[in-house]
């Protein structure tokens, strides 16, 4: 992470695993929140309890990635970090354009890059969607591969992450891909439609569905000219992700 000169949010979960780490956490966060307050470059921050007692939502803002990371340093050095490094955390980090996952109990203690995972447009296909990956129904999606020539995007590799936002643009999970394959259109198998976990039984349930998202006016306008035409040969992006952590408290999937 290159110094900017811009602000970093982080938003994301606390999650305790038993009422003694409730305990711990209940009995430290006063002066965490007092002692980050007054820290040089500190905007905002906050730790408020959602409707599962053990779980709770991080709200942060700092004016540059200097004052961030310093707040990092101070947090793991003080009482609050050495005695609640233990307790599950689940971030996603807003530097300027770039997201950055911070998961210390999955990923390590630094933040790894991530990209942003837009899943249709914002409204309900995209709440469908995203409700279906949190859910665990929705392992599986796919894109047209013309998409990233078309605006010099780099294509998903295995191993990356992402920042899965929600229609009003809120981080709501972290998800890896597992798998990355490219096909023509005429060759998505059954198992990567069922997979897709939006109710398809077979791949050209699939296809049909699909064919129709990507030549409606809003993708066809999002493409710019030429019109992507959509046939067999037609190229796909087909990704396979898994969850590896939620940043949003959703009713759903917060127990």
């Amino acid at each position: 992470m290159n110094p900017p000169l811009h602000s970093v949010e982080l938003t994301g979960l606390i999650t305790c695993a038993d009422e003694n780490d409730l305990h711990i956490l209940k009995r430290h966060l006063p002066q965490h929140v007092k002692l980050t307050r007054e820290e040089p470059g500190c905007e905002h921050f906050s730790v408020e309890q959602t409707q599962n007692p053990s779980v709770l939502k991080v709200s942060e803002k700092f004016t540059s990635q200097a004052a961030f990371e310093a707040h990092q340093a101070r947090s793991q050095h003080s009482e609050w970090g050495r005695n609640t490094a233990n307790i599950a955390r689940a971030y996603a980090v807003k530097d300027g354009g770039a997201w950055w996952a911070l998961v210390p109990h999955v990923l390590g203690k630094k933040p790894v890059q991530a990209q942003l995972g837009e899943y249709a447009f914002p409204g309900p296909l995209r709440d469908k969607l995203v409700a279906a990956i949190l859910s665990g129904e929705k392992t599986a999606t796919a894109s047209v591969h013309e998409e990233y020539q078309r605006f010099g995007e780099a294509l998903p590799t295995v191993g990356e992450l992402e920042i899965v936002i929600d229609s009003d643009a809120k981080p709501v999970c972290i998800t890896r891909n597992t798998q990355v394959n490219i096909v023509p259109l005429s060759q998505v198998t059954d198992a990567h439609a069922v997979a897709e976990g939006e109710g398809f039984k077979d791949a050209a349930a699939w296809r049909a569905g699909h064919i129709a998202f990507w030549t409606s006016p809003e993708f066809v306008e999002s493409m710019g000219e030429p019109v992507v035409e959509i046939k067999d040969e037609t190229l796909v992006v087909l990704v396979s992700m898994e969850v590896i952590a939620i940043t949003a408290a959703v009713p759903s999937v917060e127990g």
